[in-house]
């Protein structure tokens, strides 16, 4: 009888599911050494999911992520049929072990810094799953050009405006397998009939076919590191930190992180030097550029976000989440 593999655990019944092809299998190993301790032991597997045929680079990861107790399963992209990477949250009934009950989706570009037992405990009604509200749906009744063009395309694709403010970020989702599976079937039709894409392909189509199925997390395990330049990490206390845009932390110490978050990638390549081609790497100029769009981004948005009425909004979500 084959041995059980150290990250397999005989009595978990959830399971955190990381997805990756071969770009992004760096910055969520960080995401899955800083997640594995945060949850109480045997509470979840913790698994990566490699969408792609098996290389030597793969293999390497594979080595370093089972290191760590983190579990690393290939899959052939026609699991996915054959769709782009960012679709493949959609498919995991289909290649995630069916013993695991609960599901935790979390994208690789983020970083973890508290507990995730009450997310991955929360016992969720049949027919629902839960996500945070996208940053977009704070600001989306803003009079500018920016706001006024959003509102525009929300409507263009059927979005109700109730479905406009509630409009949740697909960055993590907490799901219960059953339920998934009617949902992200739902959606992937959405998807497919389209004559037009949408502007945030698999999000749009959740938010669309699957808006008054989601219960709101709060903005502590989804939180938009953007937010931090106005302070609102003081209010929602973040436990997942999302990197939802470039410039990303492993390229570099920018603004408003600096170098806190950026050295865990480095100490990574000093602990595994193997892995040192492999962290992204930018060149000058484009360094330069993230550099000042990072310090200009930091003032405006600290002016912009820093009101009372994101606040009140806020603390709204936030005192009525369902975890």
């Amino acid at each position: 009888m084959p041995a059980i593999p150290n990250w397999n655990s005989k009595t978990a019944k959830a399971c955190v599911c990381y997805i990756s092809d071969q770009g992004y299998l760096f910055p969520s190993l960080i995401s899955a050494i800083q997640l594995k301790k945060n949850i109480s032991s045997d509470a979840a597997d913790i698994i990566m999911y490699y969408v792609g045929s098996p290389t030597r680079q793969s293999a390497l990861f594979q080595s370093i992520y089972e290191k760590f107790g983190i579990g690393f399963v290939t899959i052939s992209p026609d699991a996915i049929d054959t769709m782009h990477i960012m679709f493949a949250r959609l498919f995991v009934d289909r290649f995630v072990d069916p013993k695991y009950e609960r599901l935790l989706y979390v994208d690789g570009d983020t970083q973890i810094a508290g507990s995730l037992d009450p997310l991955l405990n929360a016992q969720l009604p049949s027919g629902m799953f839960c996500a945070a509200r996208d940053p977009m749906a704070l600001a989306i009744e803003w009079k500018n050009r920016v706001s006024t063009a959003q509102r525009g395309y929300f409507k263009s694709i059927g979005l109700s405006t109730d479905r406009v403010l509630s409009y949740f970020n697909s960055g993590v989702l907490r799901i219960d397998r059953q339920s998934w599976q009617t949902i992200s079937a739902a959606t992937l039709d959405e998807i497919k009939s389209r004559k037009e894409h949408f502007r945030f392909p698999d999000q749009d189509a959740l938010n669309l076919v699957a808006g008054d199925k989601c219960l709101t997390m709060s903005f502590k395990w989804n939180f938009p590191v953007f937010l931090l330049n106005a302070g609102i990490d003081d209010v929602v206390d973040p436990r997942v930190y999302h990197f939802m845009s470039n410039p990303r932390p492993w390229q570099g110490p920018f603004q408003p992180w600096g170098q806190k978050w950026h050295t865990s990638y480095l100490d990574l390549v000093v602990e595994h030097p193997e892995l040192a081609p492999y962290l992204p790497t930018l060149s000058g100029p484009r360094y330069l550029k993230y550099f000042l769009q990072q310090h200009y981004k930091k003032k405006v948005e600290g002016i912009v976000w820093k009101c009372p009425e994101i606040f009140e909004k806020i603390a709204i979500i936030e005192a009525s989440a369902f975890v």
